[in-house]
């Protein structure tokens, strides 16, 4: 991990609400589908990891395609996504803002 991946986690968290940066920086998924979040601020974080944006209207079947843990950025009002992501697999995080989940196969 780089020194300032955590000073950048952060910086999201307190923009976003929510840990999920920090725990992403934390545990350095292989690979990651980021839904409803610009893939670039995880690429940003996680330089190691293959960082894809959902493209289908299934990102949980694409996460699970891919090995990859699905990330959710959830806004306010947002519950069928929340739903669906919570729904998917292994809950890796979650809190109010965000859902990271390990999707089943």
């Amino acid at each position: 991990m780089r020194p300032d991946a955590h000073t950048l986690a952060a910086n999201a968290d307190q923009t976003f609400g929510t840990r999920a940066f920090t725990w992403l920086v934390e545990h350095e998924p292989s690979g990651v589908v980021a839904w409803n979040i610009a893939p670039g601020l995880l690429r940003s974080l996680l330089p190691g990891s293959t960082v894809r944006a959902a493209t289908s209207e299934r990102p949980c079947a694409q996460a699970a395609r891919e090995h990859a843990a699905l990330v959710l950025l959830a806004r306010a009002g947002e519950h069928t996504r929340r739903d669906y992501a919570l729904g998917c697999g292994v809950i890796l995080y979650r809190d109010r803002a965000a859902v990271i989940v390990a999707p089943l196969p």
